[in-house]
């Protein structure tokens, strides 16, 4: 891809950003990683967190690294990690609306039995946080917004 003639690289999954060695990372092109910006606006949030996952097959690489960021960073941070059982499979069915509905209701419960602040960590998960964020006059921290601000940013 960088040999292609892009402006930029956007890696998405925290998974596949471990992957990428320093040789990849030294290249011409820069690589843009979704979870930078993520991880430094947690990292901000002094009280206790949760961070919500519905793919629990990216929970320990998405930990590994916001853990390495915040070490690197010296930051401390506070925060439970909690996967939506079965929410994940609905939306790989094709089923966004019942993966949505089910999303909000769980999120909708941790508001209103809760008072940790609330981070969703996939792209997935950004359509229900934005909703609720509004419908409850509180922040949901997603990955897409932290990382279109952070581009806004760097274009000022």
């Amino acid at each position: 891809i960088a040999g292609s003639g892009v402006d930029a690289i956007l890696i998405t999954c925290t998974n596949y950003i471990a992957l990428v060695d320093d040789e990849n990372r030294k290249k011409s092109v820069p690589y843009i990683y979704i979870d930078e910006p993520f991880f430094r606006n947690i990292c901000t949030i002094q009280e206790p967190q949760i961070l919500l996952f519905t793919n629990s097959d990216t929970v320990k690489g998405t930990v590994d690294r916001l853990n390495q960021y915040a070490l690197a960073n010296k930051k401390t941070i506070h925060f439970e990690p909690r996967v939506l059982p079965n929410a994940f499979s609905l939306l790989m069915n094709g089923n966004k609306k019942e993966h949505d509905l089910l999303l909000a209701q769980y999120i909708e419960e941790l508001i209103i039995n809760g008072n940790k602040q609330i981070s969703v960590a996939q792209l997935s998960m950004v359509d229900v946080a934005k909703q609720l964020s509004s419908k409850f006059s509180l922040p949901i921290l997603n990955p897409l917004d932290v990382l279109a601000d952070a581009i806004l940013t760097s274009l000022k």
